[in-house]
């Protein structure tokens, strides 16, 4: 049991608490090969807490137990909506980025001791019991940051951090591949793949996701468009995508575009940088 009896076998007076044994039979159910533990956890802070048993109840006056199918989909469903809650972007248009999100975000699995070490902050009670709603702010936080992180940088790893590798300019590769197709005379198949080419080379860069479509105007300004420089070139042109670098490097002429103390510089005004 969670809470000890009293000495006249009763109940102890209060609201009831989170307890370890139950939280972690529920987040790693017996039997389980690879649980989704943390899919788990954050359905647990949205629909908590369990019985003594570990079960997630729901229905009327809690009489249903929630099955492992419906567990899964529950969890499908509402890391979907997280994700959709921290793009602040509209539906029509995040739909199309999370569902390339979602399976990476499915994938992560919280051990026991990252379970542990996340609400080790959560306080106790004196009867060694945590506050369901201490637990919520701390678990939703987590999945708030988990999230934005895994929209940030991409794929994550299961312990998390390791993000995957950038190219840091332009790709030798990419040139390499459109080696031959920058002549003035082209056949019609060399048209065509010329044509394939720098749709896949610069669509993305002309429109968002939901344009893609528009196939005969990408075809026309990817057409128009200039090479993206050459390999070897050390000029960053997508520092607005990286949202590093400073908006403009021309100094004006009435006041300096830093702001400086005395000779002291001191950095640079939040209007100077990308957004």
């Amino acid at each position: 049991r969670c809470r000890p009896e009293t000495k006249d076998g009763g109940e102890p007076k209060g609201p009831p608490g989170v307890c370890w044994p139950p939280l972690l039979r529920f987040l790693f159910p017996p039997g389980a090969e690879r649980p989704e533990s943390t899919g788990r956890l954050e359905l647990f802070a949205r629909y908590g807490p369990v019985d003594e048993d570990g079960s997630l109840r729901g229905g009327i006056r809690g009489t249903h137990v929630h099955s492992e199918f419906e567990i899964r989909q529950m969890i499908k469903h509402e890391t979907k909506e997280a994700l959709l809650v921290v793009l602040k972007k509209p539906r029509a248009t995040a739909e199309v980025i999370v569902e390339g999100v979602l399976p990476r975000a499915l994938e992560q699995v919280y051990t026991q001791a990252e379970v542990r070490a996340m609400l080790t902050g959560v306080p106790l009670d004196r009867r060694g019991e945590m506050k369901f709603a201490d637990l919520q702010v701390v678990i939703l936080e987590s999945r708030r940051n988990r999230l934005k992180a895994l929209l940030r940088d991409g794929a994550l790893s299961s312990r998390g951090g390791n993000t995957t590798p950038r190219v840091p300019f332009q790709s030798k590769a990419a040139q390499i591949l459109m080696q031959g197709l920058d002549t003035r005379k082209l056949n019609f198949q060399e048209e065509n793949l010329l044509k394939q080419k720098r749709l896949a080379n610069y669509a993305s860069l002309l429109s968002n996701l939901e344009d893609q479509n528009q196939s005969n105007t990408l075809i026309a300004n990817t057409t128009l468009m200039r090479s993206l420089g050459d390999v070897d070139d050390r000029w960053d042109r997508y520092c607005a995508v990286r949202r590093a670098g400073r908006s403009s490097y021309v100094q004006a002429r009435n006041a300096p575009r830093t702001p400086r103390d005395g000779s002291t510089y001191v950095g640079d005004e939040l209007a100077d940088r990308h957004p």
